[in-house]
């Protein structure tokens, strides 16, 4: 679980430091305006993150 997690978030933040070296600063203004992602799409995602782990570990428990 350590591992893949260590995985998950390398791969981040390697896509988040390439994204800075090679294309910089934002140059548009409205793109540069978006906000991250909000308390209720977080909470979305969680749940499904829950529901494909949970599937992924008892895949007998969870047929459809």
């Amino acid at each position: 679980m350590a591992a893949a997690t260590t995985l998950i978030l390398g791969a981040a933040y390697s896509l988040w430091m390439y994204k800075r070296v090679i294309f910089g600063e934002v140059g548009n203004r409205q793109v540069a305006e978006l906000t991250d992602i909000g308390a209720r799409e977080f909470l979305m995602l969680a749940l499904l993150a829950a529901a494909v782990l949970w599937m992924g570990l008892y895949p007998k428990r969870s047929r459809i």
